[in-house]
C-alpha cells in the first residue's frame, strides 16, 4: 500500500510547528467580552447572600451573573434553564441556593477584558453557611448526609441507570456468569485482596476555553471539546431549544484525555452571552481546569478461586467509585469497570459489582480508558499476589490461563480478535533481547538495592456507535472529507487522510478535512474510546469507496471505456494504455456534484456493552528498589500492543509511548489530595506529573500486526490500552525485587518502606 502503513507527514505538523494553529483561546470576535467564574470554597454549604455592589464599580464590568440573575432574565433561552448531566441530569449550570463541592461555579463576572473580570470577581462577597459534608465512600454510603434529595426527580438519560439517592449511589452495575458461589466453595485455593486507586487530574496542555455567541434565534459556541455534537445536544436541552439552533465549532484542541468529552464551561459562556448580548469568552487557568473533572478514585475488593492444577476457576470483584458531587459519567463508568474487572483470563464463573457513590468532592468523569485502568491495577496486582501466595511463576501462570483468539470473554461480547497469550509472550521475548542493555553496572555495589522484573497483561473493550462521514470531489481536483473529528493531538485527521487517499488513489495533498463544525459535518459521538481509526476510519473508507465508483462511472461515460478497466492513479484517470485525463478535469467539466457518504454501523454481536473490538496489551517492567530509602527506579519498560494494522506506525508508537508515560505518572507521582473534601493540590506546582527524567533508561514499544481487526485494512483501537499494564507490572517487579506487594497507588518511598517493615515484622513473628 502506498500510504497506509507508512509514517507520512502529519496533516497539522506545519501549523503546529510554526505556531499558526489556532485554538479556542486564540479567537477574537468584534465586541467580545470576557467572563471569570467565581467558584465555591466550600464542599457543602448554603448560599445565604451574594453582594456584587463593589464589584460592579470596577471599570469595564458589564454584568455579574448568578443563578438568581438567570431566573429574572427575559431572554427566551434563559427563561427555563434546565439541569444537565451525561447520565443523570442532576447539575445546574450555576449553583442554586446550595453548593455541593469546592470548586462549583456560583457566579460569572463579565467585563470588557479578562483583567477587569478577574479584579471584580475578587470583590464579589458571598455569604455561605457550611453544612455537613461527606468526603469518603464509606461515610457517603451510610446515607446520614444526602448530597441530593431522597427522591430529587432528576431526569435519567438511560433505562439501565438505577440510582439509590438514599445511599448516595448514582449508579450500580452487575455482571455474572456461571455459578460463582458454588465455584468458590469447590476451589482448592481462594486468594483475596483489596486495592486502592487514587483521584487523578487529566492535565491537558490546553485548559478549558469556550466562546458563546447568542442571537435571537440561535447560538454558536467555539469550544475546545472532543465531542461537538454531544455539546450541541446538551446545550439544546439546557436552554430548551432545538439542536439545529445550536452550532458548535472546534479548531485545534490541546489534549483532552476525556476531560473535554462532555459539557464543561460551554453553558456558562452561552448564558453570559445571552445576558450581555455580546460574544463572551470564558478561559480557565490550569488550576481552575483541575476542578472540572477527574478520574474516579476506586476501592476494589477482589478474590479468585483456583483448582489444584493452578488454573483459575472463578473471580469476583466489588468496586466502589467516588463519583463526586454530580453523576457525570459515573453510572457509565460503573458498567465499564464491572465488565472489565475479570481480566484477560479464561473463566467459567465470575461476578462483578460496581457502585458509583456521590461525595462532596469535585465530579469524576471520563478519563482515558474509563474504568479499565482502575480494574486492571487491581486485577493484575491480585494475579501477582496469587502467584506469590502459591509459589507460581508469574509468566507461566498467566500464559496457562490467558484467553486465546476466538474465545469469548467471560461476561460476553464478540469473540476476541486478538491473542493475549501472543501479546504477553511477545512482550517477554522482546525484553529477553534487551536484557543485556538492562544489566546492572558492575560498579553498582550498594547492598541496599535489589533488582527484579514483572509483567502484566490487560484487556479492554472498544465501544461502538454509528459514525458518519462524507467526501466531496471539488472543482480544483481535490477532495474534501467531512468528518466531525476534532484534532486533539492523537493524529486522527492524518490517519483519515491516509485512508481516503489510499482508497481513492490520489496524492495525500489532494485530501483536505473540513473543520469540526456541527453545521457542516455529519453527526458523530466524538473523539474518544480508541475508536476513531476503526469507526470514523471505517466511515471514511466506505465514503471513499463509494466516491471512487462514482468518479469511475463518470470517467467511463466521458472516455467510452468500460469502468472495470479504468483506475485512478495519483489523481489521474488511467485507461488500458495511457493516462486519459485528471480527476480535476472530470470534476470541472461535470454537471453534477460528486459526493458520497459512508456510515460505520455497530456490528450485530456487540455484547452487553456494545463492543466493536478489543485492545489487548502487555507490559514488562524492570526496577531497582532501595530497601533503605524505599526509592524505586524504573530501569526498563517494554510495552506490547495488538494493533491489527498500524495505519501510521509512528503515531501508533507515539500513542503507546504516551500511554506508558501516563501510566508512569499514575504509578509513581500523581494523586489529587483533599482536606475535608477540598482539593488542595490543584495548581501545576503542587500536582505532580511525570517528567522526562522519570522515563526509564529503556522504553520499547512493540506493535503486533495481524491485520485481523474490524477497522480499515484490519486495524483496531489502540490509544488507551498501553496505560493499563504499567502500574501492575511495576508492582510485580517490586515484588520480584523485594518480596513486597504494594496495594495502593501511587507507589511512594513511604509505602515501600512501610511494606518492607511489615514484611520484616511478619517474618520475626513467625520465627518466634
Amino acid at each position: 500500500m502506498r500510504y497506509v502503513g507508512h509514517s507520512v507527514p502529519a496533516q497539522d505538523g506545519w501549523e503546529k510547528v510554526t505556531g499558526s494553529a489556532t485554538y479556542a483561546a486564540d479567537l477574537s470576535l468584534p465586541d467580545m467580552l470576557h467572563g471569570k467564574i467565581i467558584f465555591s470554597p466550600y464542599s457543602h454549604a448554603r448560599i445565604e447572600a451574594i453582594d456584587t455592589r463593589e464589584a460592579e464599580g470596577v471599570t469595564g464590568v458589564r454584568n455579574i451573573i448568578t443563578d438568581e440573575t438567570l431566573l429574572s432574565q427575559s431572554v427566551a433561552c434563559l427563561r427555563n434553564v434546565r439541569l444537565y448531566g451525561q447520565s443523570i441530569r442532576d447539575r445546574p449550570i450555576l449553583a442554586h441556593k446550595r453548593v455541593r463541592f469546592a470548586g462549583e461555579p456560583v457566579a460569572i463576572v463579565v467585563a470588557e477584558d479578562e483583567g477587569a473580570a478577574r479584579d471584580a470577581a475578587r470583590r464579589v462577597e458571598i455569604q455561605y453557611t457550611a453544612i455537613p459534608a461527606v468526603s469518603d465512600i464509606s461515610s457517603a454510603l451510610k446515607g446520614d448526609v444526602l448530597i441530593h434529595e431522597h427522591e430529587p426527580g432528576y431526569e435519567i438519560t438511560r433505562p439501565d441507570i438505577v440510582p439509590d439517592f438514599s445511599r448516595n449511589v448514582c449508579g450500580y452495575s452487575c455482571f455474572e456468569e456461571g455459578e460463582p458461589e458454588r465455584a468458590f466453595d469447590e476451589s482448592e485455593f481462594v486468594v483475596r485482596d483489596k486495592f486502592y486507586f487514587p483521584s487523578l487530574f487529566h492535565y491537558p496542555m490546553e485548559p478549558h476555553c469556550a466562546v458563546g455567541v447568542v442571537d435571537r434565534h440561535s447560538m454558536t459556541v467555539y469550544s475546545s471539546t472532543q465531542a461537538p455534537f454531544q455539546v450541541r445536544d446538551e446545550l439544546a436541552h439546557i436552554f430548551g431549544i432545538e439542536p439545529d439552533q445550536v452550532r458548535v465549532v472546534v479548531s485545534f484542541v490541546g489534549g483532552g484525555f476525556g476531560a473535554k468529552g462532555f459539557i464543561a464551561i460551554e453553558p456558562l459562556a452561552v448564558a453570559a452571552s445571552a445576558v450581555t448580548g455580546a460574544p463572551v469568552m470564558i478561559r480557565l487557568s490550569q488550576e481552575e481546569t483541575a476542578y472540572t473533572t477527574r478520574r474516579h478514585p476506586a476501592e476494589i475488593e477482589i478474590r479468585s478461586g483456583l483448582n489444584r492444577e493452578g488454573m483459575l476457576v472463578c473471580r469476583e470483584a466489588t468496586i466502589y467509585l467516588d463519583t463526586g458531587a454530580y453523576a457525570d459519567f459515573g453510572p457509565l463508568v460503573t458498567r465499564k469497570a464491572a465488565f472489565r474487572s475479570a481480566g484477560p483470563y479464561r473463566l467459567k464463573h465470575a461476578r462483578a459489582q460496581c457502585y458509583a457513590v456521590y461525595t462532596n468532592k469535585l465530579p469524576s468523569g471520563a478519563f482515558r480508558g474509563i474504568g479499565s485502568v482502575q480494574t486492571a491495577w487491581a486485577c493484575e496486582a491480585h494475579t501477582e499476589h496469587i502467584c506469590m501466595e502459591l509459589g507460581l511463576d508469574a509468566v507461566e501462570f498467566r500464559l496457562k490461563n490467558l484467553l486465546r483468539t476466538g474465545e469469548r470473554y467471560v461476561f460476553g461480547g464478540p469473540p476476541l480478535d486478538g491473542d493475549p497469550y501472543n501479546v504477553l509472550k511477545t512482550c517477554v521475548d522482546r525484553y529477553e533481547r534487551l536484557r543485556t542493555r538492562d544489566a546492572v553496572p558492575g560498579s553498582f555495589d550498594s547492598k541496599s538495592w535489589k533488582f527484579g522484573s514483572g509483567v502484566a497483561c490487560t484487556i479492554k473493550d472498544v465501544s461502538t456507535s454509528p459514525y458518519e462521514a462524507a467526501i466531496e470531489a471539488q472543482m480544483d481536483g481535490r477532495f474534501l472529507v467531512l468528518a466531525n473529528t476534532p484534532e486533539i493531538g492523537g493524529g486522527a485527521r492524518t490517519v483519515l487522510v491516509q485512508i481516503a487517499a489510499e482508497v481513492l488513489g490520489v496524492p495525500l495533498d489532494s485530501i483536505r478535512i473540513a473543520p469540526a463544525d456541527t453545521a457542516v459535518t455529519p453527526p458523530t459521538s466524538g473523539v474518544f474510546g480508541s475508536r476513531i481509526t476503526v469507526l470514523m476510519g471505517g466511515a471514511v473508507k466506505q465514503a471513499a469507496e463509494e466516491l471512487k465508483e462514482i468518479v469511475l462511472n463518470q470517467a467511463a461515460k466521458r472516455s467510452g471505456y468500460k469502468k472495470e478497466i479504468l483506475s485512478i492513479v495519483d489523481g489521474q484517470i488511467v485507461g488500458p494504455e495511457r493516462v486519459l485525463f485528471s480527476v480535476a478535469d472530470l470534476v470541472k467539466q461535470g454537471t453534477e456534484k460528486l459526493i458520497a457518504k459512508g456510515v460505520c454501523l455497530p456490528r450485530e454481536d456487540t455484547g452487553p456493552i456494545d463492543i466493536c473490538t478489543w485492545e489487548i496489551n502487555a507490559g514488562l517492567a524492570s526496577v531497582g528498589v532501595d530497601t533503605e530509602s524505599g526509592l524505586v527506579s524504573l530501569r526498563c519498560y517494554v510495552s506490547a500492543a495488538d494493533v491489527g494494522k498500524a495505519v501510521h506506525p509512528m503515531k501508533c508508537e507515539g500513542q503507546e509511548e504516551g500511554s506508558v508515560m501516563f501510566g508512569i505518572g499514575n504509578t509513581f507521582v500523581e494523586e489529587q489530595q483533599f482536606e475535608n473534601g477540598v482539593l488542595v493540590n490543584a495548581s501545576p506546582i503542587d500536582y505532580c506529573v511525570p517528567k522526562f527524567k522519570d522515563l526509564p533508561k529503556i522504553i520499547d514499544c512493540v506493535l503486533i500486526e495481524n491485520e485481523d481487526g474490524p477497522g480499515p485494512f484490519g486495524s483496531k483501537g489502540m490509544a488507551e490500552g498501553g496505560l493499563a499494564p504499567v502500574a501492575p507490572a511495576v508492582a510485580a517487579a517490586i515484588r520480584s525485587a523485594s518480596g513486597i506487594l504494594v496495594d495502593s497507588l501511587p507507589i511512594t518511598p513511604e509505602k515501600v518502606l512501610r511494606s518492607l517493615s511489615q514484611r520484616v515484622g511478619s517474618k520475626d513473628s513467625k520465627s518466634k
